[in-house]
């Protein structure tokens, strides 16, 4: 498990708020308090059989869930807590690990949640979090579809190279950085890479049958794998994004549709996705990048079932 550089920014009334979610067991009635009436939720990536969007009163009933099987479950180390240049929206991630009972049975459960929260009147008025889908399906044991990553090792360097300083202003890197992520295929990358030489990439989400962390050069070798397996990709021309008041970290979020080559099949493939990226010297130094990987099923034409959501 590869955590998130740390960071220490000054607290405010809103980013208190976002640490006492994160701390506390949020689903207990003493939390009410917490979320705004008119309160809208959503899981990007919640598994079939779960709820995607959610009202005040479902959340509530996804608490209520919660109440009734969580036997504990705790952070496994300090939330990263992460303000921007809107002072009433904050990121949060936070790795929770421990025991529900889920369909009839003891579970070992562990997940790590990306969080966006919107802050009104001191109360949470919108939260999203890309949380693993996988992970309620490895907590009850069930096997999903074999996934093929085969990459060619012959690949070249997109890093910075070590000690060379970039020309670009920090704005013009971020700005280069936010087009990457909005369509990657048509990135022009030939000013210079985007990527420092001491890169980690870490994808939380991806099958069971993939590295979770790249370093160096297996970026680059991820990398083209990634841009030889995805072609013909579309997407809105512009996305949200979120800057850190330090300028250290940019999120993005990201819809695209493209046709996919990977595991010997050639297929549609739809993703919802968040970028998180940490810039030193204008370059991302550390990236996490959160997908739905049932979608990389559904591109094979491979069928999942349906988590059993309230079955307890």
């Amino acid at each position: 498990m590869v955590f998130l550089p740390k960071v220490d920014y000054p607290s405010t009334p809103q980013t208190e708020l976002v640490r006492r979610f994160c701390t506390n067991h949020f689903w207990e009635e003493r939390w009410d308090e917490l979320f705004a009436p008119d309160l809208v939720v959503d899981f990007p990536h919640a598994p079939p059989g779960m709820l995607q969007h959610l009202d005040r009163f479902e959340f509530d009933a996804f608490r209520f869930w919660l109440r009734n099987t969580v036997r504990e479950l705790e952070n496994v180390t300090e939330p990263t807590i992460i303000p921007t240049t809107d002072e009433n929206v904050v990121w949060a991630v936070r790795f929770t690990k421990g025991r529900v009972y889920w369909a009839l049975r003891e579970c070992d459960y562990a997940n790590e949640h990306a969080v966006m929260f919107r802050i009104r009147d001191g109360r949470i008025v919108y939260m999203k979090d890309y949380f693993n889908p996988l992970a309620f399906y490895r907590a009850l044991n069930i096997e999903l579809p074999a996934f093929r990553y085969d990459p060619d090792p012959d690949a070249e360097n997109t890093r910075m190279p070590e000690g060379v300083p970039s020309k670009l202003t920090v704005e013009q890197n971020a700005r280069r950085v936010y087009d990457n992520f909005v369509n990657p295929i048509n990135f022009d990358s030939a000013l210079e890479p985007i990527y420092a030489s001491d890169i980690v990439m870490v994808c939380p989400n991806v099958p069971y049958s993939m590295p979770e962390t790249y370093r160096g050069a297996d970026f680059d070798i991820e990398n083209k794998w990634m841009f030889e397996m995805c072609v013909d990709m579309v997407g809105p021309e512009t996305t949200p994004s979120y800057l850190s008041p330090d300028g250290k970290w940019l999120l993005v979020e990201a819809n695209c549709y493209l046709r996919t080559l990977w595991s010997g099949h050639e297929g549609h493939y739809t993703q919802r996705e968040l970028y998180m990226a940490y810039l030193v010297d204008g370059k991302i130094s550390h990236f996490r990048v959160y997908f739905n990987s049932l979608n990389k099923f559904s591109s094979m034409n491979q069928s999942v079932p349906s988590f059993p959501y309230f079955n307890f």
